[in-house]
């Protein structure tokens, strides 16, 4: 639809002036993906995701695919539609501890 697509163009966008600034400032970034509380029933958030995945393999960044990680968050992980709880962000923090201590190990 067009709303995915300005949304997609929107994003790609912003991508790329990350992309220059993670350049340009030396920087190994980490990207993680986002979840909502109904995993990813949001086809713009799916899309979204796909797409920083894809942009973190062609610039071979880290990322944390949260969103294969964990399938979904009990709906009381959740404040709203995209802001946890203290259970959520504890779940979520136990999901990346893993894969962000690995990452950091390689330089420290």
């Amino acid at each position: 639809s067009t709303d995915q697509h300005l949304i997609l163009k929107n994003f790609n966008e912003r991508l790329r002036s990350l992309k220059f600034y993670i350049n340009l400032y030396e920087i190994t970034p980490i990207f993680i993906t986002q979840i909502r509380f109904d995993g990813l029933k949001n086809n713009n958030l799916f899309l979204i995701n796909e797409k920083l995945k894809n942009f973190c393999v062609k610039n071979s960044y880290y990322i944390i695919p949260l969103d294969e990680l964990i399938n979904q968050l009990d709906i009381n992980d959740f404040y709203d539609e995209i802001h946890t709880t203290i259970s959520g962000s504890d779940k979520i923090a136990k999901s990346i501890y893993l894969p962000i201590k690995n990452i950091l190990e390689k330089y420290y």
